[in-house]
């Protein structure tokens, strides 16, 4: 597939959007999706300091130039430090707090390192819930060009894999396929480990491909996505090779029909639960609601499960410019199981599937 020209994601204004939320501490923030988001800096290691006083990125010397070509739009000062002792790694960055309080996100910084920063500091760190995760709930046009080229990619290597023989193939044969297909289709890589779920493993949401050959009567759920300068997509399908057993290809239109009453929910103001209810009222009305056992779906951008999350207990609304997933399924232990998921981005117009592929159940071979 020919790679397409991608807009441009500006960084200017998200560490102010970001500062002018903490109520005047200074942020402390790891390598990541959040500093990626912030800054631009997609290093495996480095650490950004925002504060009032300036923002500084503190990186060793595998990032040095590519930081500075990175960060040039977002408000980092334009000398990054380059700290080559690790030892010196946290001193350094205490010299530049002045003083400030500084705000860490909780869920990203282990004790140890929670410990190292409290020493150099003098004083804790203040540990909070993801101080980028609402700003980055809504996409903009750039980043969801990004997302809507992976779920291109995915569609392009589910499309391709569907041509071959799935019955030459154990599980873990199928998603090595997929994931060969999903790099020549123009990934940079795989969006999370391909799940292949065949026969009664399908009862598994999350089932880990193995050694099972697929054979005829075999359900087989393809979860699958590509990633894309750092954006993700998921898509789910389920197949049918021969003749499957009855009650699941019974089962299967009923989940159909829950995946559309779910994205039909996908609305801007609506509720999170309510797109979690809109899926599960098709399920019961059919007496199969008790094996729909996970949620309805979760957000998606740099990371692959990121806010919002969909199900039963979710507050909250959608908003626009959401990209989330949708994906009802039953799970039935010693038969198998249904799943149907897309990618869905939330636009001025109403919801709007980005991953394309026919939910025809059969393989062509």
């Amino acid at each position: 597939m020919a790679a397409a020209v991608l807009p441009r994601i500006s960084c200017a204004g998200r560490i102010d959007s970001v500062l002018g939320m903490l109520g005047g501490s200074a942020m402390l923030i790891d390598a990541g999706p959040q500093m990626r988001w912030l800054c631009g800096f997609n290093g495996s290691a480095g650490w950004l300091l925002a504060s009032g006083h300036g923002n500084f990125l503190f990186v060793d010397g595998r990032y040095t130039e590519q930081s500075r070509e990175q960060v040039a739009d977002s408000g980092v000062n334009a000398d990054v430090i380059h700290v080559s002792d690790h030892a010196a790694l946290f001193p350094t960055i205490a010299k530049h707090c002045d003083g400030q309080d500084v705000v860490i996100d909780g869920g990203a910084v282990d004790v140890a390192t929670f410990r190292k920063l409290a020493n150099a500091l003098g004083r804790e760190p203040k540990p909070v819930e993801d101080p980028t995760a609402k700003l980055r709930r809504s996409k903009s046009d750039a980043e969801v060009a990004r997302i809507e080229r992976a779920a291109q990619i995915t569609d392009a290597a589910l499309a391709e894999v569907l041509e071959l023989d799935w019955r030459r193939f154990t599980e873990r044969e199928l998603a090595s396929r997929l994931e060969i297909a999903l790099r020549a289709a123009g990934a940079d890589r795989e969006a999370f480990h391909t799940i292949v779920a065949s026969g009664p493993n399908g009862s598994r949401p999350h089932h880990e491909p193995g050694e099972r050959r697929i054979t005829d009567g075999d359900s087989v759920i393809v979860d699958i996505g590509a990633m894309i300068d750092g954006y993700h997509s998921d898509m789910t399908r389920t197949f049918f090779i021969g003749q499957p057993d009855g009650f699941l290809l019974d089962a299967y239109g009923v989940v159909e029909a829950a995946q559309e009453a779910g994205v039909r929910a996908c609305v801007a103001g609506g509720t999170l639960a309510g797109v979690d209810a809109a899926c599960r009222a098709v399920l019961a009305e059919a007496k199969l609601d008790h094996l729909f056992v996970t949620g309805t779906g979760h957000g998606i951008g740099l990371q692959i499960h990121e806010e919002p999350f969909i199900g039963k207990a979710a507050t909250g609304t959608l908003v626009s410019a959401d990209v989330i997933t949708v994906e009802p399924g039953i799970y039935c232990e010693g038969v198998g199981g249904i799943r149907i998921e897309d990618t869905v981005s939330l636009d001025p117009g109403g919801p709007r599937r980005l991953t394309l592929t026919s939910k025809d159940t059969s393989c062509p071979r």
